[in-house]
């Protein structure tokens, strides 16, 4: 059975209206989301790499500062229990293991350069 010219009428009518409402959708969402030319792409890509690398350089600067201040605070440890400065060479073995567990566990190994 074919449909009648007003039926099809209208079905043409529902469905160009219900792709005008996703066509008004659509534009909803590219106002809200701009589309970027390529140079604003990659300008963009270059301004996220830049934040990349400020941020490792702060990490990098943070590690530092960890492994300074373990550094600092054993060497301020050893003075006091050095053997020949009163302590014992127990103690003086339990702070160095104090410090390794430290570096290892922050995980804050320094890389040694080879020659």
């Amino acid at each position: 059975m074919e449909k009648s010219v007003t039926e099809r009428i209208s079905d043409f009518e529902k469905n160009l209206a219900d792709t005008l409402r996703l066509i008004n959708e659509a534009r909803v969402l590219l106002k809200s989301q701009p589309i970027l030319t390529e140079a604003e792409m990659q300008e963009e890509q270059r301004r996220r790499r830049k934040e990349k690398r400020k941020e490792h350089a702060k990490l990098k600067r943070q590690r530092e500062l960890v492994s300074n201040i373990i550094g600092l605070g054993y060497k301020a440890m050893a003075v006091r229990l050095h053997p020949d400065k009163g302590g014992t060479s127990e103690d003086m073995h339990e702070l160095q293991e104090a410090k390794q567990s430290l570096i290892s566990c922050s995980n804050f190994k320094t890389k040694r350069k080879t020659a």
